[in-house]
């Protein structure tokens, strides 16, 4: 119905836009099973689903009658490590051929490794600290600006993702997406923290309660010296460490009794590499609804400009509106602390050949030679 500002981007990006078999779709779209099941699975690659156990592992085998040149790698096993630990030691031992996300301590350790590579490579991720809007205190800007110079991410980053190469954020989005202008940090001035809460009504300061979930590289210990930077300001921060699974219903909830948390560590990214991804995290409807956001962030002028983004093709327009709503949602009416920029973090066997990764950590692994042992 309107002009698609990010249409070729879409078209472009891996997981934007795919055609899908229609007698797959009549058979199955209904079910809850779609997608998640090796029947509901079909593709047009050269490999096809032969298992898959949830939470486990995922099974794929070279498909016989693919069109094009045929997988080099016969079969293809992804194992679900979820402990960084633990994949680290997996990918050493010779147990995995791959590994992906290795934590900052283990990069380090491996990237001497006999037999091994580490590449870092660029990404199109961050991490946020969401600010929750459902909180009436939340909703206070002063509030939020408070946090933000109460915390001093740069020493966070350096002090835990430096084995990463990871840098702090400058934006609220990657400077690999159209739309990215650079912010630069906020300052740390805890007493300039201290004197915003006082204006917004709280002069002995306020207690935060903050999730995160070990899914995330060092998502914990970033919690943990946030706190401890915000303490100097009179935020007083307690900390609740979700599994997982819960985490992942949390952050699918739109809600608020779901999210009790003032503020939670989360992921964000899109391969599109469009700013226009925001309007998910941060556009509420002309009801006063905050969906498809699940931080019930809401303010009238980021729709305004959000909206005007995404329907025209012009990109001068476009960058003009996003650099606008670079400049509310990091400065005036800040919708998240924004942390790091993700690197793609992998470490290979020497067994393995041709092995390449875009920004969006995705392989074509049909290319990937492992030779033997």
């Amino acid at each position: 119905e309107k002009p698609v500002g990010p249409f070729m981007q879409t078209l472009a990006g891996n997981l934007g836009a795919r055609i899908m078999c229609a007698e797959v779709i009549e058979q199955y779209g209904a079910s809850d099973e779609f997608g998640f099941t090796p029947e509901t699975v079909v593709g047009t690659g050269p490999y096809k689903l032969k298992s898959w156990s949830r939470e486990e592992e995922i099974v794929l085998e070279g498909f016989d009658d693919y069109f094009g040149e045929k997988a080099k790698t016969r079969n293809v096993v992804f194992q679900i490590i979820t402990d960084a630990t633990a994949r680290g030691v997996a990918v050493e031992t010779g147990e995995i051929d791959i590994c992906f996300r290795l934590s900052p301590s283990d990069a380090g350790r491996l990237k001497d490794a006999e037999g091994l590579e580490v590449l870092i490579l660029p990404g199109h991720g961050l991490h946020a600290m969401m600010f929750n809007l459902s909180k009436p205190m939340i909703q206070d800007a002063k509030v939020r600006q408070a946090v933000l110079l109460a915390t001093d991410v740069p020493a966070m980053v350096e002090a835990l993702l430096a084995d990463l190469g990871e840098t702090p954020c400058v934006a609220p989005c990657s400077p690999l997406y159209f739309g990215f202008f650079d912010m630069g940090t906020h300052p740390y001035d805890a007493e300039r923290s201290k004197a915003l809460l006082a204006e917004a009504g709280y002069p002995d300061g306020i207690d935060l309660s903050m999730m995160v979930s070990p899914t995330y590289n060092k998502a914990v210990e970033m919690a943990e010296i946030l706190a401890a930077q915000m303490a100097e300001a009179n935020i007083r921060v307690s900390i609740e460490v979700l599994e997982s699974a819960a985490f992942s219903a949390a952050m699918a909830s739109k809600n608020p009794a779901d999210k009790p948390w003032d503020m939670w560590l989360t992921g964000m990214g899109n391969l599109v590499l469009d700013f226009t991804e925001l309007r998910n995290a941060f556009r509420s409807t002309a009801e006063g609804t905050t969906e498809p956001n699940g931080s019930f962030y809401s303010n009238p002028e980021i729709d305004e400009l959000l909206d005007a983004a995404a329907y025209t093709t012009n990109d001068e327009a476009r960058l003009a509106a996003y650099k606008r709503a670079t400049e509310i949602l990091w400065n005036e009416d800040p919708g998240a602390l924004w942390l790091n920029y993700r690197k793609n973090v992998f470490a290979i066997r020497d067994t393995v050949e041709n092995f390449r990764c875009n920004a969006g950590s995705e392989s074509n692994l049909y290319e990937v030679l492992v030779r033997a042992q």
